[in-house]
């Protein structure tokens, strides 16, 4: 008689153990299942250069980049060609400026767009607001008094024909539509057109 307890004894604790897990797995394939953990993204605000580059536009004031600036350009283009890339000026009140390349300029073409960009204050860091007021960018280059296309320099800007005081010199690559910094800028001056 006491093995019959015994094995009556045993067999319910064999049935309550499978009832556990019975209910065991039951409830877990209904909870949910998390499979990974989303942390908020580390990317870095993109640059100026980043958002601009690339861009269509059909008017520079459309921009939000931009609005800021007031807008100047001119044509760069190989000799005995029509065409050629613009280059675009934008200049802030505090003296600012920006350089954009562009691939058309037809204030209504949805052929405008912005190649690349130069942003000057990378290399005024050094200089007073006086000074940085005083700059421009100009594109009729002398190299040791002779002209030289696809050229724009960063100068202060003078009441004289030539400017001497030159801080930087970019080659405008016409096929790739990049600027391409000059090292060596001895033996360069530039001529002011608006003299």
């Amino acid at each position: 008689m006491k093995q019959y307890i015994l094995y009556i004894v045993f067999g319910f604790s064999l049935l309550s153990c499978k009832t556990d897990k019975k209910t065991t797995s039951d409830s877990l394939a209904s909870t949910a299942v998390i499979d990974s953990v989303k942390v908020p993204s580390q990317e870095k605000p993109k640059s100026l250069k980043e958002k601009l580059i690339g861009k269509k536009y059909n008017q520079l004031s459309n921009i939000k980049e931009l609005e800021k600036y007031s807008t100047g350009w001119f044509l760069l283009r190989e000799r005995n060609s029509d065409s050629g890339i613009y280059i675009i000026k934008c200049n802030e009140k505090n003296g600012n400026l920006k350089v954009v390349i562009s691939k058309g300029f037809d204030e209504s073409s949805e052929q405008n767009i912005i190649l690349d960009l130069i942003e000057i204050e990378e290399f005024t860091k050094s200089m007073s607001q006086e000074e940085i007021n005083n700059l421009d960018i100009f594109s009729d280059i002398l190299i040791v008094n002779e002209r030289v296309s696809n050229l724009i320099a960063l100068a202060v800007y003078e009441e004289a024909e030539v400017i001497n005081k030159v801080y930087k010199i970019w080659r405008v690559n016409l096929k790739t539509g990049k600027f391409e910094e000059v090292k060596d800028i001895s033996g360069i001056t530039v001529v002011n057109e608006d003299y």
